[in-house]
């Protein structure tokens, strides 16, 4: 009766407000809300594992028994709630990335960026069952990484010209953005190996060039090895992957 008369007419009306409001501007940093957002999952999450029993004289709600052989139930409105979710975080994270990419220079796009991923993690423990979590995590690193990313290398404030410019914390920014989601996105740690193998070979060929004797070139790249080892351990956590770019291109 109560999801027949009552939640099924109001659920459109429900979502509207949990997605567009409370989320909305927790997300902009309302953090009161999250509580009331809870309390309203809640009550979505319990449409999906009550169902009517009808006895003789009345019609009563009771539990599903959570038994062995009914462990998951069908998750109907917790999945047409996450759909409303997904669409609304999609205009979300689409309008704020271009916001902020447009407004800033790449690092401290990148410490924004840093901020709502680490934020919208939380998000996720707090209210978002984990069987949704790479498809709002897809969303997250189409719009914030995926789409950038050319962006975020050749912009003069970039990745290029981070290394070119020993700007070893603002590396360990954008490194750190993207080893958030690499669980996720194994691949995601692709373009910034990338631009690391581009800058040794790049900067060894220079140094070769500047200083073609033996008794000038040596000493030059020795302090070059000892740059590259720096970047390794002050900007990419002394990571396996980058230690392996590193060793190969200076056999």
């Amino acid at each position: 009766i109560y999801k027949k008369y009552f939640f099924d007419k109001l659920q459109s009306k429900l979502f509207k407000i949990l997605n567009e409001l409370l989320i909305k501007e927790e997300r902009n940093g309302h953090m009161e809300y999250r509580q009331k957002i809870q309390t309203i999952i809640k009550i979505i999450n319990d449409m999906d594992i009550i169902k009517p029993k009808i006895n003789k004289n009345r019609i009563s709600i009771i539990w599903i028994e959570m038994s062995k052989d009914n462990q998951n139930p069908p998750l109907t409105y917790q999945r047409k709630w996450f759909d409303n979710l997904l669409n609304e975080t999609e205009n979300y994270v689409k309008n704020k990335s271009e916001n902020d990419i447009n407004n800033n220079t790449i690092p401290q796009y990148i410490n924004n960026a840093l901020i709502y991923i680490t934020e919208e993690l939380e998000r996720q423990k707090s209210y978002i069952k984990d069987i949704f979590h790479t498809e709002i995590n897809n969303i997250n690193y189409k719009y914030l990484i995926e789409d950038k990313m050319n962006k975020i290398i050749e912009d003069e404030t970039g990745i290029k010209n981070m290394f070119k410019n020993n700007k070893k914390d603002e590396l360990y920014g954008v490194y750190l953005l993207v080893y958030l989601l690499f669980n996720y996105y194994p691949e995601c740690l692709n373009d910034l190996k990338d631009q690391f193998k581009e800058y040794i070979k790049e900067r060894g060929l220079s140094l070769y060039n500047e200083n073609n004797l033996p008794n000038i070139c040596i000493p030059a790249l020795i302090s070059m090895k000892n740059e590259i080892d720096e970047f390794i351990e002050f900007s990419f956590e002394k990571d396996e992957s980058f230690i392996e770019i590193k060793n190969e291109e200076f056999c």
